[in-house]
């Protein structure tokens, strides 16, 4: 079942200013750090939002095994618990309810994000990830999928550049290259 904002329905033009907004985070690195009990890395940031009550937050995560397994999300508290704008570098296909266009344009790969519409429902697109092979890029590249996070929902850290994002982790995912693939050792 599609996640539902009855806030943001109901005042659908502050989401949309809040989403066109420039917002700082309180940091210029998001530090992902690993959970002790789950195969994952996790970090969060504060966020300068603008809003007329509560809190916001940037939330990263990334899988340990495969580093193309990661996601980003906003939660600002003034729109409910849940996060009102997310991006997914892996998965299925998100099917969004039939708006009109036909059934084609329902399904949306990954990697996507995801917005509230004014109808309060959250819904998946492609955003400038038009072209599969940018996609594939944006899938393999942490880095870059955050950079271009930063560019869709004006995120942006003190310097006035993209957040870097660093991984605090005891081990190496299996999906990265081999750091070591370019070394000679002697025989």
């Amino acid at each position: 079942m599609a996640e539902f904002f009855p806030k943001i329905q109901k005042d659908f033009a502050v989401y949309k200013k809040f989403l066109k907004r420039k917002k700082q985070l309180e940091s210029d690195t998001l530090l992902l750090v690993q959970e002790t009990t789950k195969r994952r890395c996790l970090g969060n940031s504060k966020v300068d939002h603008g809003l007329p009550s509560g809190e916001c937050k940037l939330e990263g995560s990334i899988s340990i095994e495969n580093q193309k397994r990661y996601s980003l999300r906003i939660f600002a508290t003034h729109f409910g618990a849940n996060p009102c704008f997310r991006f997914c570098s892996w998965g299925r296909s998100h099917v969004n309810r039939e708006s009109g266009k036909g059934l084609p344009k329902r399904v949306i790969p990954t990697p996507h994000f995801h917005h509230v519409d004014k109808h309060g429902n959250m819904v998946a697109y492609l955003g400038k990830l038009t072209d599969p092979r940018e996609g594939e890029k944006v899938r393999k590249d942490y880095q870059l999928g955050a950079n271009l996070f930063c560019q869709e929902s004006s995120l942006v850290s003190p310097n006035g550049k993209f957040v870097v994002v660093k991984l605090n982790t005891t081990e190496l995912g299996l999906s990265i290259d081999d750091p070591l693939g370019s070394a000679n050792f002697p025989t």
